[in-house]
């Protein structure tokens, strides 16, 4: 890196990267390198310098597209003429600009922005040798950058790259029939691990054995469940779940399985039985509007997880091994739950939030991960990273924070969000999406929650929730259900939206 070029970063501050988008737009025809700043022409210091003649001279004896002024703010890669100014009065100083900290394989757990940034803020503040420049400035000399929006791009590609390094796996890897087809038919509550009833476990039910299909499923689940699950990254190449606002989740409505203690199926009776009871289905909302009051649905019982819109963070790269841990193994697997909630084509048993229909609550699980990257200086100065093979992921109940009264509050997808929020990974408006599905967020406790149904029903179809006993649903005033369009989540208005920054 050139003094020149280095001086322009460390002169572009927070402020003037705000101004990305004022930026004229082009490539500059001069060079910082070929301008001439020595005292030849008589000058006794760079303070007299007149720097717009100097461009404008070297200017002159090039044919570009653009004029003197554009020229000055492309040199410099800022907005405004007099920044521009500054910028190569410090050049004509001579002033060597470069990073003030070192790196050498320095260890950090995870690999996305937020936590190389805190490893540069820490060494710009322990660095061996005094930093005259802050934290921002450092990121911008470590990836060559001119503002802050270019470095994290840097940052991006550079976490990404290394995250690829990291041992990946498939479901396929789990059983060979799991593909991405039968995998698709399973979150939608079909295939044989939905349909059939039995247990996975080997404590045989001597009413509803178990096909020699499930057991081995069974027994693979279980396998990858100690091993891979939490030693690779999980990934999924299904459409359906690739979702826009950042959560995913299940609702089960049966249980297959005795004999664990979840659920009311045992060895004599276990056709159509019930999972444990944790939520309470709305209405569904697509591409009708029906309505479910009261426990019409029968038992539901829902669970999902959330992640940070940086792709590189741990909730964000390890979402598929956390839902395969939460559909496959902790619920289908150990608790024999299976199936969707209701018999709907639209409804999914798995799903994107913004493809679910409203409940009252989810419960939820968190990933708790180990994976050490190591920090060094590339061969153009430039900041790089490489994984370890330490990785290690736990699966633990949620932390969250109680929107209505601000304490902790675990196991509880809507308020684990607010923990999102206040640490800079999830957006408001985002938040606001997924409590259009969690209709109940203000009272997480509350598995029935009936009255946040009511609401929702009335916000969607100007209608009230009337019982009717024929039909054991609500119906409106002038027909049963309504027709209205699936709900716009990422631009959805601001009912019943906290601000929890």
């Amino acid at each position: 890196m050139t003094r020149y070029s280095s001086a322009i970063f460390t002169l572009l501050s927070f402020s003037l990267v705000r101004a990305d988008r004022d930026l004229v737009v082009g490539t500059p025809c001069l060079s910082l390198q070929g301008l001439s700043f020595d005292n030849s022409l008589g000058y006794k210091s760079c303070d007299e310098v007149d720097i717009v003649s100097i461009v404008t001279e070297a200017f002159d004896q090039v044919s570009c597209g653009h004029n003197a002024r554009e020229e000055l703010i492309l040199l410099t890669g800022t907005s405004d003429l007099g920044e521009a100014k500054n910028i190569l009065l410090e050049l004509c100083t001579g002033k060597p600009y470069t990073p003030c900290t070192s790196w050498d394989e320095y260890p950090i757990n995870g690999c996305d922005f937020k936590t190389v940034m805190n490893a540069i803020e820490t060494k710009v503040t322990t660095a061996d040798k005094q930093c005259e420049h802050d934290a921002l400035t450092e990121l911008l000399l470590l990836t060559g950058s001119k503002s802050l929006k270019m470095a994290r791009s840097y940052i991006d590609l550079m976490c990404t790259d290394a995250w690829n390094k990291v041992l990946q796996t498939q479901f396929t890897d789990i059983d060979s029939r799991f593909d991405d087809t039968f995998m698709s038919e399973y979150f939608n509550g079909f295939t044989f691990l939905n349909t059939e009833t039995g247990n996975f476990q080997g404590n045989d039910n001597p009413t509803y054995p178990v096909s020699e299909e499930s057991h081995t499923a069974g027994e693979r689940i279980a396998e990858f469940r100690v091993a891979e699950a939490t030693s690779t990254t999980l990934s999924l190449n299904i459409p359906d779940l690739q979702c826009r606002n950042q959560a995913i989740m299940c609702c089960f409505g049966r249980d297959r399985q005795s004999n664990d203690k979840n659920g009311n199926c045992d060895d004599n009776d276990c056709t159509d039985k019930d999972p444990g009871d944790n939520s309470n289905l709305c209405y569904t909302d697509f591409p009708t509007v029906i309505p479910y009051p009261e426990q019409s649905e029968g038992a539901i019982h829902c669970h999902g997880l959330a992640w940070g819109e940086d792709v590189n963070g741990f909730e964000s790269r390890l979402k598929y091994n956390n839902l395969f841990y939460i559909s496959m193994y902790d619920h289908m697997y150990t608790r024999g739950y299976v199936e969707k909630m209701v018999p709907d084509d639209y409804v999914p048993m798995c799903g994107c939030i913004e493809d679910m229909p409203p409940v009252s609550r989810a419960d939820c699980t968190e990933v708790s991960v180990t994976l050490t990257f190591y920090l060094s200086l590339d061969v153009g100065s430039y900041i790089d990273a490489e994984p370890g093979s330490d990785l290690n992921i736990l699966f633990n109940q949620c932390k969250g924070i109680n929107f209505a009264n601000g304490v902790d509050q675990i196991n509880d997808l809507a308020s684990y969000t607010n923990i999102l929020v206040r640490d800079g990974k999830m957006r408001t408006r985002v938040q606001r999406a997924i409590f259009d599905t969690l209709v109940g967020f203000k009272s997480p406790n509350d598995n029935a929650n009936e009255e946040s149904c009511n609401r929702s029903y009335k916000q969607v179809t100007g209608q009230k929730y009337v019982v009717d006993t024929k039909q054991n649903h609500v119906a409106d005033t002038e027909q049963n259900y309504v027709t209205v369009a699936k709900r716009n989540y990422a631009t959805d208005t601001e009912r019943n939206s906290p601000n929890t920054r």
